[in-house]
C-alpha cells in the first residue's frame, strides 16, 4: 500500500516501486507525493505528517518488492485456488533534516530550540552578501555571510557573560552598520541648542536614544519637562559625537562648545582633556574678538 498518498496515478495503480516511510506512525508516501511535501515544507526543521500531524525529521526509502503467491482448498468436487499478492519492503537507505545552525540558519535555529529555552532566548543576526574580488572564483558569487549571536536571559550581559566570539559577532554587525546609520547630519549654524537638539530626528539619534535610556526617541519627544529635554540633549551630544568621529570633522556641539570656550576661557589642563575628545577653543571666534582690539590701539 501508498500509505496517506494523494497521487492515485502512481499509487493507486502500483506502479511505484520505491516508498518513502516517515520514522512517526509508518505511514508511507510514494516519491511524487513526498517530493510534493518537502517542496511545501518551506525550509522548516521538519516535515508534517500528513496521517498523524507529527513533527518528523527522519524518513527511510524503502524498496517494495511484489511475488505472486496461490492459495487455496479442496472439496470432493473442485479445487477453488486464488492468487494473492505479498509485498515485500526493503529499506535502501535512511536521511535525516540536519539541525538548523546559528551561524547560517539564525531563524530556523531559534524556531528549533526546546520551548521553553527559546522563549528566553534572543537571536540577533544580520546577513550580507559576500563581495567577489577580481582574483576569486566566479563560483563565489551569490554567497552570503551571516553574523550571528544568541542571548539566554532576560537580563544577559554581554559584558559579564558574553564569550569573546559573541562580542566579536556584535561588534561585526555594528561594523556593518556604519554606513548606513551615520550618514550627514546638517543645521543652521545660528540656531540655539534646543533648538538643535529638537531638529535632529536622525536615524543615528534615534538608534543612540533607544540604546541608551531603552525608550524611543518620538515618545520622548512628545514629553515636556527639564528631565525629557536634558534626555534628548545628552543623546543628541553622544550621537554628534559619534557622527563626526570618523569624519574628524567639527561638529555641532563641538562648535557650539568651542565658540563658549573662547568667550570663557578655562584651565590649561582642563582643556587639554576637552581638545582629546575634539572640543578646543574656536580659532575663528578667536580671531574675530582680537580684531577690534588691535585696530583701537592703532
Amino acid at each position: 500500500m501508498a500509505g496517506n498518498c494523494y497521487c492515485r496515478a502512481a499509487c493507486d495503480a502500483g506502479n511505484s516501486i520505491c516508498r518513502v516511510r516517515l520514522h512517526c506512525c509508518r505511514e508511507a508516501y510514494c516519491i511524487p507525493c513526498f517530493s510534493n511535501i518537502l517542496a511545501s515544507n518551506h525550509f522548516k526543521p521538519c516535515i508534517s505528517c500528513r496521517c498523524c500531524r507529527a513533527q518528523v525529521k527522519s524518513w527511510d526509502v524503502v524498496h517494495v518488492n511484489g511475488r505472486v503467491c496461490e492459495q487455496g482448498r479442496s472439496t470432493r468436487s473442485k479445487t477453488n485456488r486464488s492468487a494473492i499478492v505479498v509485498q515485500e519492503e526493503e529499506v535502501v537507505s535512511t536521511h535525516s533534516l540536519p539541525e538548523p545552525r546559528l551561524e547560517s540558519e539564525p531563524q530556523q535555529y531559534h524556531k528549533n530550540l526546546i520551548k521553553e529555552i527559546r522563549e528566553k532566548t534572543d537571536v540577533l543576526s544580520m546577513t550580507i552578501p559576500i563581495i567577489k574580488k577580481e582574483d576569486e572564483d566566479a563560483s563565489s558569487e551569490g554567497l552570503l555571510r551571516t553574523f550571528s549571536l544568541e542571548m539566554v536571559g532576560d537580563e544577559f550581559d554581554l559584558n559579564d557573560h558574553g564569550s569573546e566570539r559573541q562580542k566579536s559577532q556584535i561588534e561585526r554587525i555594528f561594523l556593518m552598520l556604519h554606513p548606513s546609520l551615520l550618514g550627514s547630519f546638517r543645521t543652521e549654524s545660528l540656531k540655539s541648542l534646543d533648538e538643535i537638539v529638537l531638529d535632529d530626528y536622525s536615524i543615528l539619534h534615534r538608534c543612540i536614544h533607544a540604546l541608551a535610556t531603552g525608550h524611543k526617541l518620538q515618545s520622548s519627544r512628545v514629553m515636556n519637562g527639564a528631565r525629557w529635554a536634558n534626555q534628548r540633549a545628552s543623546t543628541f551630544a553622544a550621537s554628534d559625537i559619534i557622527r563626526n568621529a570618523a569624519a574628524h570633522t567639527t561638529g555641532v556641539l563641538k562648535k557650539l562648545i568651542g565658540n563658549q570656550l573662547a568667550a570663557n576661557p578655562i584651565s590649561q589642563s582642563l582643556n587639554k582633556i576637552l581638545n582629546k575628545i575634539g572640543i578646543a577653543t574656536s580659532k575663528r571666534h578667536i580671531i574675530n574678538t582680537r580684531t577690534p582690539r588691535t585696530e583701537n590701539k592703532r
